[in-house]
C-alpha cells in the first residue's frame, strides 16, 4: 500500500492549532464536550477549550470553526440563523459522522475529518521508499460535495484527529488520505481496457461513454478495508450499464484532501 506520508508527526501537530471555542460565539449545545474532564488518559489534553473526548461527537467548537470560515457576501447574516438552518438535533450532535454529513450537504461545504495510523514495518505491501511511521486516513468526507462544484457560503475546513484530541489543518499539505486499502491510481486497466478518471467524471456527470462492460462509481465517508465494503459503507454515484457484457467494473473515489484531484482505487462488492 502506497500511504502518504508524514515527514514529521510532532512538528505537524505543533503548527496545527487545537479544535477550540471561540469566545465571541455563544455555546448552543449545553452538552457540549469541551472542557477539563478527559476521557483519553494522554497528557496532551490541556486546556478548557480542547476537544478531547472521542471520535464520535461534535460540538460548539466545530459550529464556531464553520463559523469562522464565512465567506464575505454570505446570505448567512447572524450565527443564529447559521443554527437555525442546520436544525441539528441536541440529543445525537455527539455522533460526529451523520452530523458531518448533514452539515455538509445542508452548507453544501468541504469538511475533513483525518486520522494518522502509524505503519505496519511487517507489512510488505507498503512501498519502501516511506521511511516514516505514519499516514493519513479518512475518518469523514463527503465526495459529492467535493464534486459538485456548487458555490459555497464558507471555506473548507480540515481536522485531524490524534490520540482523541483535534487539530484544526492550517497550512497546505500535498497528500491523499486513504479511503481503503487499495492505492489510489490514475487508471484501471479492466478487462484490458483503460478507465481514466476523466471517464469516470463523464460518468458521474451523466454524460456519454462507451465501455465493454459496466461501470459503478461509489464514494465512502470513511476509510474501509476492501473485506469490509457493503452498499451500506459506501454510496453509488455513477453508474454506466453495458448491453454487451455481464461483467462489472467497481471503482471507489479516493479525493485528494485540499484540491481538486482524486485518485481511483477498484473494489470487490
Amino acid at each position: 500500500m502506497n500511504f502518504p506520508s508524514i515527514p514529521s508527526l510532532k512538528s505537524f501537530l505543533q503548527h496545527s492549532p487545537s479544535l477550540a471555542l471561540s469566545p465571541s460565539l455563544p455555546v448552543v449545545f449545553k452538552h457540549d464536550f469541551t472542557g477539563t474532564s478527559c476521557c483519553c488518559c494522554c497528557c496532551c489534553c490541556s486546556t478548557i477549550s480542547d476537544l478531547v473526548y472521542n471520535h464520535f461527537y461534535v460540538s460548539d467548537s466545530l459550529l464556531h470553526q464553520i463559523w469562522l470560515r464565512k465567506r464575505p457576501g454570505s446570505k448567512f447574516t447572524s450565527y443564529q440563523q447559521f443554527i437555525n438552518t442546520l436544525a441539528l438535533d441536541p440529543d445525537s450532535i455527539y455522533k460526529i459522522k451523520p452530523t458531518l454529513q448533514k452539515i455538509t450537504d445542508k452548507l453544501n461545504m468541504n469538511i475533513n475529518v483525518i486520522g494518522i495510523k502509524e505503519k505496519n514495518n511487517t507489512n510488505e505491501s507498503i512501498k519502501a521508499e516511506h521511511l516514516h511511521n505514519h499516514y493519513f486516513y479518512y475518518i469523514f468526507q463527503n465526495n459529492e460535495v467535493k464534486l459538485s462544484k456548487m458555490p459555497c457560503d464558507f471555506n473548507s475546513l480540515y481536522l485531524v484527529c490524534h490520540k482523541k484530541k483535534f487539530f484544526v489543518i492550517t497550512r497546505y499539505i500535498s497528500c491523499i488520505p486513504n479511503l481503503t486499502d487499495t492505492d489510489p491510481k490514475r487508471y484501471i486497466c479492466f478487462e484490458n481496457t483503460i478507465v481514466s478518471i476523466r471517464s469516470v467524471f463523464r460518468i458521474v456527470n451523466h454524460k456519454q461513454v462507451y465501455f465493454p462492460f459496466s461501470i459503478h462509481i461509489y464514494t465512502s465517508t470513511s476509510f474501509c478495508t476492501q473485506q469490509d465494503f457493503d452498499l451500506k459503507k459506501t454510496r453509488l454515484i455513477g453508474k454506466y450499464q453495458s448491453d454487451n457484457s455481464s461483467k462489472t467494473l467497481h471503482i471507489l473515489i479516493n479525493p485528494y484532501l485540499q484540491y481538486s484531484k482524486v485518485g481511483l482505487c477498484q473494489i470487490t462488492l
